[in-house]
């Protein structure tokens, strides 16, 4: 629809849509006044004390990770109540300085874009009954805010001339309600071993995890209807009522309640769910917090393919392939000196060539990814953007060591070591390899295998994408299936992959298995400012 100017109670902003957002695109999922990283989760249930008493060590975390996504993307999406509700983000703009100012350009140059649920105006005002002790303040700051800087909004729909806004509500309804009530439903479809591995839940709990989310996707499953016969979709707080508060408690306060069973491990799930929700809304991409789930804790291709029985939606497939693939990779995209970093620094940055090198390799990395087939003729094309990003994210990283080290002399590293790989499986068995290192490889067991494949029926092949970071205790091992497939008539067709492959550039590796050295990348070596 374009950016379109309009008023509202004498204050101006500009109206769009999902569309007019930029290809790299991101919902922070820590800007949630909900969330909380995992270290702190833990911290709250052993105290039995709120989320609401752990504000000021919270806060150092959100304003990180909002750091963080206004560095990696073009534009960042946030629901509206969280700009003013997250105390974390209501302090740029509350307190005078260079960073109010710099919150004012990002508001301003369309960086920081408000989504509007039903809302039709950013300054819209709201009801502050049961709301955060900080939110009065922050509301009407915020509402100056909005006078003096012209927002640009996002919204599924906007009324049309004759101020109906029936199409909104519905859209809200398919986009934002139903898929996240259908995920309750289906979560239990999941693979309880994987959920068990992103959670730590330990194999002694494993059976009681599985009925406890079984429990979850009943309650999920047998929401009531409303007069007409219509589905009430199941609502985030109405499931913390459920399974994760005490009884009677303000969902808001956060009081996890340790005596309902994996209150905390279902809320670290459905938080997630919720926050990718947008994202997928608006056709763009979640940014998980570092110290928290990544988007493949929930499943999603594994639930989606077996819940589709066969009618699977290409284009619903290609984005979640993206979205899954931008989360993986920008969590690794992660400064360990970002605390050390004022918003200033970040705006300032992200208007040298290096930050438009890095977002330009980074959207060629997602349009890539949505070609992924069983051929294997893009992978090289994926490894080649690989490298692109990280060595773009590294040149700002040190230009940002250098611009912060002043302040911080001897406690600014510069560069990271990123451990990746592309990994190709034919039941069961990885014949081939693409990395930074190797290239593009394939193992002497490839041509072992072929003479047991079947001839006339079919054979699994997968495709994973895998990180590993030894030098961060938050993440292990990341790895996701980004294709997986059937070769109908296995041993032929198998024959005609590896002849792709030689075409592709894949060269023969005499071993009949890799290590983990031929996927190592180190990008800008670390080492003490």
């Amino acid at each position: 629809m374009g950016w379109e100017k309009t008023n509202a109670h004498g204050t101006d902003y500009f109206r769009g849509a999902p569309s007019d957002l930029k290809a790299v695109t991101i919902v922070a999922q820590a800007l949630d006044n909900q969330w909380a990283p995992n270290q702190l989760l833990s911290s709250i249930l052993q105290s039995r004390q709120a989320l609401k008493h752990y504000t000021d060590q919270r806060d150092l975390f959100v304003r990180r990770e909002f750091l963080r996504a206004v560095l990696n993307a073009e534009n960042v999406v946030a629901n509206r109540a969280f700009l003013f509700n997250n105390p974390s983000i209501a302090d740029f703009y509350l307190k005078a300085g260079g960073e109010a100012d710099a919150f004012r350009q990002l508001l301003e140059a369309r960086v920081v874009l408000p989504f509007l649920f039903a809302e039709k105006a950013p300054h819209e005002q709201i009801s502050l009954q049961n709301a955060f002790d900080r939110d009065r303040r922050a509301f009407e700051k915020w509402q100056e805010v909005c006078r003096e800087c012209k927002p640009s909004c996002v919204r599924l729909s906007w009324p049309n001339a004759d101020g109906e806004d029936a199409e909104n509500h519905a859209l809200i309804s398919s986009h934002l309600a139903r898929p996240f009530h259908d995920y309750g439903v289906s979560a239990k479809s999941g693979v309880a071993d994987l959920y068990a591995r992103h959670l730590g839940i330990g194999a002694s709990q494993l059976a009681a995890f599985r009925e406890r989310l079984n429990a979850a996707s009943r309650w999920f499953f047998n929401a009531p209807e409303a007069e007409d016969g219509s589905p009430i979709f199941r609502q985030r707080n109405d499931f913390y009522r459920e399974f994760v508060v005490r009884k009677d408690s303000p969902v808001h306060e956060g009081w996890y309640d340790p005596d309902k069973p994996f209150s905390v491990e279902l809320k670290r799930l459905i938080d997630l769910k919720y926050n990718t929700n947008l994202a997928d809304a608006i056709g763009r991409f979640a940014l998980t917090p570092v110290d928290s789930l990544p988007r493949l804790a929930l499943q999603e291709n594994r639930i989606s393919l077996q819940s589709a029985k066969g009618a699977v939606d290409a284009e619903a497939l290609t984005h979640l392939l993206r979205a899954i693939m931008a989360d993986l990779v920008q969590r690794q995209l992660d400064i360990p000196f970002l605390d050390s970093v004022q918003l200033q620094d970040v705006v300032a940055i992200r208007g040298t060539s290096a930050w438009q090198e890095y977002i330009d390799n980074f959207g060629r990395l997602l349009d890539t990814t949505g070609t992924w087939d069983s051929s294997g003729l893009p992978f090289a094309a994926v490894n080649t953007r690989l490298q692109e990003v990280f060595e773009n994210y590294s040149r700002l990283t040190q230009i940002l060591a250098d611009t912060v080290r002043g302040r911080h002399e001897g406690q600014v590293r510069k560069g990271f070591e990123i451990t990746y790989g592309i990994a190709l499986s034919v039941m069961g068995q990885v014949i081939a390899l693409v990395s930074p290192k190797g290239g593009i490889v394939f193992t002497a067991l490839a041509e072992l295998v072929r003479p047991h494949l079947p001839v006339e029926r079919p054979a699994q092949v997968v495709c994973k994408l895998f990180f590993k970071d030894p030098s961060r205790s938050d993440i292990l091992e990341l790895e996701a299936d980004m294709l997986e497939c059937r070769l109908p008539h296995a041993r032929a067709e198998f024959g005609k992959l590896l002849d792709d492959l030689q075409r592709a550039g894949f060269r023969s590796d005499p071993r009949t298995s890799l290590g983990d050295e031929e996927a190592k990348i180190n990008i800008g070596r670390p080492e003490e400012a």
